[in-house]
């Protein structure tokens, strides 16, 4: 079941992803124009332009281009993975605190609702906080529930 809602989820976030939606944001703009900057050389563990932004997004912005070339595809096709791998950890993340019909139903939620596709099909770095929480609090429960080894002398 689960594989058949990545499917769809594969299938809502990637169709006609250049054209839809329609245009380019400046704020995707903002996004290309350092991605292409990073991909001139210029690197930094947090970017001024665009009000300030972290860079994971860039730089996977900019990996993307220089395999797919500087257009709106490259740009979008990073949001739009991200956004998938935002319905399997969010998933995932379910399966752990609760149980599979709990994972079933968030992973569905999040691969066919409104916002969590519409942002994976804009091209802006906001679509990661999601994945990073997801995976941030995973990772802080496995921390929690998992047994200390440490070693008395």
């Amino acid at each position: 079941m689960l594989l058949v809602i990545l499917l769809l989820a594969v299938v809502l976030r990637f169709w006609e992803l250049p054209q839809l939606p329609r245009g380019i944001a400046h704020d995707e703009v903002a996004e290309v124009l350092i991605a292409r900057d990073i991909l001139k050389g210029h690197h930094a563990l947090f970017f001024q332009e665009a009000y300030g932004q972290e860079p994971l997004f860039l730089y996977l912005v900019a990996g993307a281009m220089g395999i797919l070339g500087e257009n709106v595809l490259a740009l979008r096709f990073v949001s739009a993975s991200v956004g998938l791998l935002t319905v399997a950890a969010g998933a995932r993340l379910a399966r752990r605190l609760f149980d599979l019909q709990v994972a079933l139903i968030t992973a569905a939620g999040l691969g066919v609702m409104l916002w969590p596709v519409f942002w994976s099909r804009v091209g802006l770095r906001g679509m990661t906080l999601p994945l990073t929480m997801c995976l941030g609090f995973e990772s802080l429960w496995r921390a929690l529930h998992t047994p200390s080894h440490s070693s008395e002398n």
